[in-house]
């Protein structure tokens, strides 16, 4: 069994409830969304190669290997990096659910820990790789951001993922709607309200965030109404310059 991944790499993890850790990025092809923030669009179709990269946080020093790349070949390449926490990453990893249940066990059986960053939306494919989690990333699109309504889906979602420890992430834009953070929290809080909630501003090219602080403090405000734990957290790898 093969996949596409864009890219392997060993970094700082830059967004979510555990930003600043050193985690290895096995960034997966394909997406079934297109998100107008998306900061990763060299990763929504398939990549010819994938590169993988010798040094944390360098952009120039890796190897190409052709694409689709085996569960052995993924194995190999994580074997060549320090820290035991491996991001499952994209693109959308979850569209790769058939590979990740067969990959998955045998990382944590080497003793690594899995955070699986998704988009929230492939309910049934989560079923395949949740008990081998360590911690769930979950985003919440926004209708301002996105242009539709996936509250129901996403709901769902929370519903299974919140066996694990799981933590939900929102990208604010100048867009968004105070009701449509409020509608989050209050999901979140029908599932359960010590699920943290991450408010995470959008960035421009330049790394700066796009969005007003007062807008910020009060979206936070108004999701603490709901919820036990709101924190507004950046993308501290743009602040870093690293991947």
């Amino acid at each position: 069994m093969k996949a596409y991944l864009s890219e392997i790499t060993e970094s700082i993890q830059g967004e979510g409830t555990l930003a600043g850790s050193r985690q290895i990025f096995l960034r997966f092809c394909g997406c079934n969304l297109r998100c107008p923030y998306c900061d990763t669009v060299g990763s929504l179709s398939k990549t010819p190669s994938c590169k993988i990269f010798l040094k944390p946080g360098s952009k120039n020093d890796f190897r190409e290997y052709a694409n689709p790349l085996s569960i052995s070949d993924v194995v190999k390449a994580t074997a060549n990096f320090d820290t035991r926490w491996v991001s499952l990453t994209g693109g959308e990893p979850l569209l790769w659910a058939d590979y990740l249940k067969r990959l998955a066990p045998i990382l944590v059986s080497k003793g690594y820990r899995m955070l699986l960053e998704t988009n929230g939306t492939l309910v049934e494919n989560l079923v395949d790789i949740l008990e081998f989690t360590a911690v769930i990333s979950m985003d919440f699109k926004l209708p301002s951001a996105i242009g539709i309504d996936l509250f129901p889906v996403h709901k769902r979602f929370l519903e299974l993922a919140a066996c694990r420890p799981v933590y939900v992430k929102v990208v604010v834009t100048p867009s968004t709607e105070p009701w449509e953070i409020g509608e989050v929290a209050r999901i979140i809080a029908g599932v359960d309200a010590t699920i943290p909630l991450v408010l995470q501003p959008v960035s421009l090219v330049t790394s700066q965030v796009a969005v007003q602080a007062e807008k910020l403090f009060d979206l936070q405000l108004d999701a603490l109404k709901h919820l036990e734990d709101v924190r507004v957290i950046p993308q501290i790898h743009k602040y870093l310059r690293v991947t």
